[in-house]
């Protein structure tokens, strides 16, 4: 009986230490213009990109707090009659200095998800 205490003792210790360390992605909500997401230092968990469904929605996504300017982290381009559509990382894509995001097309809006460390 006091093997089994101990064992169920390491196991909720064990499991209580890697639920306090999970962190979920945040989101940047429907965006229709360029915007800087966020200025800390993370993770690019998610992108979705959606059309009016007549115009091509694209977007560049910089790793820069204030700008259009820098390294280019993606450039996505959504055929129109397709509405939607995006990209979803496995092992997130680390980013350095933050998130700026440059939209073009009639109607374009999109949504980032990202984790900051």
């Amino acid at each position: 009986m006091k093997k089994l205490a101990i064992i169920l003792s390491i196991l909720l210790i064990t499991a209580t230490a890697f639920g306090a360390g999970f962190q979920g992605a945040k989101t940047s909500g429907e965006k229709t213009a360029d915007a800087a997401i966020t200025t800390s230092p993370g993770y690019i968990t998610a992108i979705y990109v959606i059309s009016d469904g007549s115009n091509n929605p694209k977007i560049i996504v910089y790793d820069n707090a204030t700008a259009a300017s820098g390294t280019v982290l993606i450039e996505m381009t959504v055929v129109a009659s397709d509405n939607y559509g995006g990209r979803s990382w496995v092992f997130p894509a680390e980013f350095f200095n933050g998130i700026y995001v440059d939209v073009s097309g009639t109607g374009a809006s999109y949504i980032i998800e990202y984790i900051t460390k």
